[in-house]
């Protein structure tokens, strides 16, 4: 097995009542915020799915060494019951107009909201990260407002420590850690033979296994 890549997940609780009016100022105070000069940072397109993609593939490469991202995960997102891709996602331009970051924002269930953001290996300590998480938590704020004990959950790659440091300052808290792993099966598998004892292995019968698996 080999790990691909390591998705740290933080969250923390978001009083809406009482922090929606700080967020909504955030938010506001973010559209000013100033990062490195010739960056900007704007709702996506949906012609941005491929720039986007790229990014994405070409940072996971450079964090972890391979990449499953692909522009179907972008376009499945962005096409999700729920999601508004122009007030629950934003992109960062550099100078050139290549996209170096990405973050959205996405509700996850009753008083749950889930996000991630990447930056760009090549462009990271300029503030780009900072200024896509005081936007995600704040359009978090505003999804979850009037429900007291809302919550948002973020993802980060452990390989990105500056990330990682970032969201702890924010007071995200560590919930779980999933790893991705992967086999080469350039031939048959071996049998795995007989299992033990009084153990049985058989396919799910969703009716009947899937309430007792979960």
């Amino acid at each position: 097995p080999m790990n691909k890549a390591t998705l740290t997940k933080l969250a923390a609780q978001i009083d809406a009542a009482t922090r929606h009016g700080r967020a909504m100022r955030q938010l506001t105070e973010s559209h000013q915020l100033t990062i490195a000069d010739g960056y900007e940072i704007r709702p996506p397109r949906f012609d941005d799915v491929e720039a986007v993609t790229e990014m994405l593939v070409a940072t996971d490469i450079a964090d972890t060494g391979v990449s499953e991202s692909d522009a179907d995960l972008i376009r499945d997102q962005w096409s999700s019951p729920g999601f508004q891709p122009s007030e629950d996602a934003w992109v960062v331009t550099a100078p050139d107009r290549a996209i170096v970051a990405y973050g959205s924002v996405t509700p996850d269930g009753e008083g749950k909201i889930k996000s991630w953001g990447v930056v760009h290996h090549d462009h990271r300590g300029r503030g780009l990260g900072a200024a896509l998480l005081d936007r995600m938590e704040a359009r978090a704020s505003q999804r979850l407002r009037g429900i007291p004990a809302g919550k948002m959950h973020t993802a980060v790659g452990d390989a990105d420590a500056s990330a990682v440091e970032l969201v702890r300052s924010r007071g995200f808290a560590h919930v779980r850690t999933f790893r991705h792993l992967q086999i080469d099966l350039a031939s048959p598998p071996p049998d795995p033979g007989e299992p033990p004892d009084g153990i049985a292995i058989r396919g799910i019968e969703p009716e009947r296994d899937l309430r007792r698996i979960h």
